[in-house]
C-alpha cells in the first residue's frame, strides 16, 4: 500500500522539508489514471526536489522596540441636532425634524388648477366659507346646488379658478375636491392693495368652501344652518388641517350668526380658524355657523373679543346654563339666554371668585383658563 511521510526540519534559516513515498510504481499501460505495484526501490523525492530554504529577510532581526499605543482617531464633531419640532396646533411652520403632513387631503379628489404660489409665513390659519350660491328662506327653501357644478366652476371655469379655495367640502355626504396643495396660497379672499395679503398671511392659509346656503333643501329636508347638516367628513378635514399647524381655536370667536367681527391686529398675530366674516379687507358675513372641533369635548374658548354687549350666540346660552349649574347664578331673569349682558358679567364674576380669582382677575370677563374649567358643552 502506498505510504507517504513528510518531515519538517526547522532551522535558523527557515523550514526544510522532505517527503518519501513508498510502494508507488508506474502507471498501468493503457490506463493513464491507474498505478501498478512498485517494481523498483523506494525513491527519495528529496533527490528530485532538493530541500527548499525560505528567503532570508531583507533586514536582520532587531531587538524588539516598545510598541507604541495605537493612534486613536479624534472623536467626530457632534452632528448638529435640530430643536424638537414645535407642538402641533401652535401655528408654527414646519422645521427640520418635523414629519410633513400630506399636501393633498387623503381621500379627496385632486383637481390641480396650477397657479401655485407660496405664502408669506406667520401664524397658521384656516378660513371657513360657504358657497352661498342661492338664497333660500324659511318660507321658501331652495334645492341644494349640485356638487359637480361647483367642482366644474372652481376647477375648470376661468373665472372660478380665480377665486378657487383649497378644498370644496360637501357636508351632506363627505365628499372633498382639492384644487391647490396645502402649502400654496389660494384666492378665495378679497385682497386689497397694501395692508395684509389675506390669501398669504400665514405659514399656511388653508381655505375651505362648504357646499351650503341657508335654507337649502337636500333629500327632502331643509337646513337653516351648516351645523344642522350631517357634517360628514368634518373629522378628517379638521385633523388634516390641524396637522398643518392650525390650532383648534377661533381667535375671533366661533361663528354663530351672519355678522362681521374683524380685527387686523388679531388676524396678524393669532393662529387658528377664521370665518370669512373675520378677515380684514373682506365684506362677506359667512359661514354663519361651523361644526365644533372633532376631538374637543367642550366648546373651546371663543376669544375675549367675542364677549361684547348684545352679542347673540348659542355659546352664550350654553355658558349661562353652566353658570347656573355650578351655583353661580347671579341673573335677574332667565330670558334672552343667548345674549351677552350684565347678568352674564355678574354670574361669570362669581365663577371666577369661586376659582380663587380676586380683584382685576375677577372682572366677569371670560378668560381661557376659567372658560376651560367651566366646561361649556358644544352647541
Amino acid at each position: 500500500m502506498p505510504m507517504c511521510s513528510i518531515h519538517f526540519d526547522p532551522d535558523d534559516s527557515g523550514l526544510r522539508y522532505s517527503a518519501q513515498l513508498s510502494g508507488i510504481g508506474g502507471r498501468v499501460p493503457g490506463d493513464p489514471h491507474r498505478y501498478g505495484p512498485s517494481t523498483g526501490p523506494v525513491r527519495a523525492l528529496s533527490a528530485a526536489h532538493p530541500a527548499r530554504t525560505a528567503t532570508p529577510a531583507k533586514h536582520p532581526r532587531r531587538r524588539a522596540l516598545p510598541i507604541a499605543p495605537p493612534r486613536r482617531r479624534p472623536a467626530p464633531a457632534p452632528r448638529p441636532v435640530f430643536p424638537p419640532p414645535p407642538p402641533r396646533g401652535r401655528g408654527n411652520p414646519p422645521r427640520p425634524g418635523d414629519v410633513m403632513p400630506e399636501l393633498w387631503l387623503p381621500g379627496a379628489t385632486r383637481l390641480d388648477i396650477g397657479d401655485h404660489a407660496p405664502t408669506d409665513g406667520g401664524p397658521a390659519k384656516a378660513i371657513a366659507h360657504i358657497t352661498w350660491d342661492d338664497n333660500g328662506t324659511a318660507a321658501n327653501p331652495l334645492p341644494l346646488a349640485p356638487y359637480e357644478d361647483l367642482v366644474g366652476y372652481f376647477g375648470r371655469n376661468p373665472d372660478g379658478k380665480k377665486v378657487a379655495p383649497h378644498i370644496l367640502w360637501d357636508p351632506f355626504v363627505g365628499r372633498f375636491t382639492q384644487f391647490v396643495p396645502a402649502d400654496s396660497r389660494s384666492k378665495s379672499l378679497a385682497d386689497a392693495a397694501g395692508g395684509t395679503r389675506t390669501n398669504r398671511a400665514g405659514s399656511v392659509v388653508i381655505q375651505v368652501e362648504t357646499l351650503f346656503f341657508p335654507y337649502c333643501r337636500w333629500n327632502g329636508t331643509t337646513y337653516a344652518r351648516l351645523v344642522d347638516t350631517p357634517c360628514e367628513g368634518w373629522g378628517a378635514l379638521n385633523a388634516w388641517i390641524r396637522a398643518w399647524g392650525v390650532p383648534d381655536t377661533w381667535p375671533m370667536g366661533r361663528p354663530t350668526s351672519f355678522t362681521s367681527n374683524r380685527s387686523e391686529s388679531v388676524w396678524r398675530s393669532r393662529a387658528g380658524w377664521y370665518a370669512h366674516a373675520h378677515v380684514p379687507e373682506n365684506d362677506h358675513t359667512d359661514p354663519g355657523s361651523w361644526p365644533a372641533f372633532a376631538d374637543a369635548p367642550y366648546e373651546p374658548f371663543p376669544g375675549a373679543a367675542f364677549f361684547t354687549t348684545g352679542r347673540r350666540s348659542p355659546i352664550i346660552a350654553a355658558m349661562h346654563q353652566r353658570l347656573v349649574a355650578v351655583g353661580c347664578d347671579r341673573y335677574r331673569t332667565h330670558t334672552d339666554l343667548d345674549v351677552w349682558g350684565s347678568g352674564d358679567v355678574a354670574s361669570y364674576r362669581a365663577w371666577q371668585q369661586k376659582l380663587g380669582y380676586t380683584g382685576a382677575d375677577a372682572d366677569g370677563r371670560p378668560g381661557p383658563t376659567s372658560w376651560t374649567r367651566l366646561q361649556v358643552p358644544h352647541t
